[in-house]
């Protein structure tokens, strides 16, 4: 049999993927080195399953891929050459720049069990990694916004992956886009709606123009029917050792109950009237705020109007710019034109967000409760961006 009849036999061997979470075993649990991609990377953002995956893909940095070769030593691997044609990956070879996709199998099986997809980093001296689209290196970004870890698994950034698949995209890959839209936040939107123009022209890919008319987040108070969403929240909260909503979880009933008394005029001693709201994708709680209708002298020195919280899945997507945003807009409403918020020193997330909506720095104190110091700003109505 010729080398090119036995790289098309090879492609015509069946898939039984390799469960996700098999891969820690194979790659280990250390952030940055791999990232879980395809349809589900995708389907852990969205937060269930909705479609069949025929395989189970991974992303790995070319310059990981010596390593990846020596941990995976029970394993055969066959390199994808341009235009796709399979052959054995023998060990010590230099996998050539041209090979992107490398399918892997358990040694002697004749069934594939995942795919390793090879990316561009660009390591700079002065400054953090980059990550670069390999189909067009005008496309880039900082290494710490190219993954994000999904229900205990590094996967790729959901605006990554859709640009992949955004190249003549086949049904599946339209309705991953179709799935995954209404749950993108403010910047992935941009960036990605950024990166079709690059590619293709300005309103000549058709996702353009659903980017464009997505529907915006949405701040509102809880109502009786929103407990699954609540509670699909508040459980991700709790798994990150974040238990901020376990009341709300433990009874939910007399959680809505605690809200509404809390919103009243009259308060007990030392406390101040405040409202929950909580922020919406879609049909997705992305993260909550509690705007204060008034302010004492400790909530002066650290606490101030507003206090907002992201679910860890959903930070650095620019949720936290756009609840603060909204959370202005609901202090206006309740006639409260000038705002308290303070963040931690060395929270340069949020300093930049408050920021970004106008905030002035008043001072810098130390929390009496953690000890650590504290930005206070005043935000002006009128100063918003």
């Amino acid at each position: 049999m010729s080398e090119l009849d036995r790289g098309a036999e090879e492609h015509q061997l069946p898939w039984e993927p390799l469960a996700p979470e098999r891969l820690v075993e194979l790659f280990g649990e250390t952030g940055g080195a791999w990232f879980l991609a395809g349809g589900r990377a995708l389907s852990r953002f969205v937060g269930r399953s909705y479609r069949d995956h025929e395989d189970t893909d991974v992303v790995l940095f070319r310059t990981q891929l010596a390593e990846a070769r020596r941990r995976l030593g029970g394993w055969e691997l066959f390199a994808a050459d341009p235009p796709g044609r399979l052959r054995p990956w023998d060990e010590g070879e230099s996998l050539p720049s041209r090979v992107h996709d490398i399918w892997c199998r358990r040694a002697g099986e004749r069934v594939w069990r995942f795919q390793i997809m090879v990316a561009p980093l660009e390591a700079n001296p002065d400054s953090a990694a980059t990550w670069v689209y390999r189909r067009d290196s005008r496309i880039r970004g900082p290494l710490r916004k190219f993954g994000s870890v999904l229900q205990g698994l590094p996967c790729l950034r959901p605006e990554i992956q859709l640009l992949y698949k955004s190249k003549e995209p086949r049904p599946k890959d339209e309705l991953d886009f179709e799935m995954c839209l209404p749950l993108l936040g403010p910047e992935p939107k941009e960036d990605l709606a950024r990166w079709l123009v690059l590619l293709y022209g300005s309103g000549a890919h058709p996702w353009q123009a659903r980017l464009e008319s997505a529907a915006e987040a949405e701040l509102r108070e809880l109502s009786d029917a929103d407990e699954p969403a609540f509670r699909e929240m508040a459980e991700e909260f709790e798994s990150e050792g974040e238990p901020r909503f376990r009341q709300g979880l433990a009874d939910w009933p007399r959680y809505l109950r605690h809200l509404d008394k809390m919103a009243h005029p009259s308060q007990p001693e030392g406390r101040v009237p405040s409202k929950s709201f909580f922020l919406w994708q879609g049909d997705q709680i992305v993260g909550a705020c509690r705007l204060r209708l008034a302010l004492n002298d400790a909530l002066m020195e650290e606490g101030g109007h507003i206090g907002y919280q992201v679910r860890p899945g959903r930070r650095g997507q620019g949720f936290g710019r756009e609840i603060l945003r909204l959370a202005l807009e609901k202090s206006a409403e309740h006639g409260i034109h000038r705002v308290r918020i303070t963040c931690d020193d060395d929270n340069i997330r949020s300093s930049r967000v408050i920021e970004g909506q106008g905030g002035v720095l008043d001072d810098k104190g130390t929390s009496p409760e953690s000890g650590k110091l504290v930005r206070r700003y005043w935000i002006e109505r009128s100063g918003l961006s």
